[in-house]
């Protein structure tokens, strides 16, 4: 599968390109977990955005 990504993303981007697969470890019980991403243009537009999960799983908000 991972093969097939690298293919198909150097198709569409015509660069090599590095895959990494990432696991999502849940945080200990009665934690919950965070996790956020954001992007940003040099003509200054941004966006953020992300959820939180609770110690099996479940979304959050």
């Amino acid at each position: 599968m991972k093969r097939v990504a690298v293919r198909i993303a150097k198709i569409v981007t015509g660069r090599d390109v590095v895959v990494s697969l990432i696991r999502w470890i849940p945080p200990k019980a009665s934690f919950v977990k965070l996790n956020t991403d954001g992007v940003y243009k040099k003509n200054q537009i941004a966006g953020f955005g992300g959820v939180i999960h609770g110690n099996q799983g479940e979304w959050l908000g």
